[in-house]
């Protein structure tokens, strides 16, 4: 478990890692993952939604078979 590799207090440092890894698992972040994180963690539901919405390597739906990507730098 990830959570025993933080000291207390420092939950919110997880978020990313977390989102990471259930995105590894499943391919995409559902909200089921986002309650069940929450609970886990005991972050507030919008911290997660931001960390969601900031990072666009997270998704929050499945990709089809192809996906493509475009840097713009």
């Amino acid at each position: 478990a990830m959570k025993a590799r933080y000291p207390a207090g420092f939950e919110s440092s997880l978020v990313l890692p977390c989102l990471r890894r259930i995105q590894a698992d499943r391919g995409y972040v559902a909200d089921e993952d986002i309650d069940a994180l929450v609970a886990y963690l005991k972050v507030p539901r919008v911290q997660v939604e931001e960390v969601l919405s900031y990072y666009t390597q997270l998704r929050r739906q499945p990709v089809g078979r192809w996906h493509l990507e475009v840097c713009h730098n």
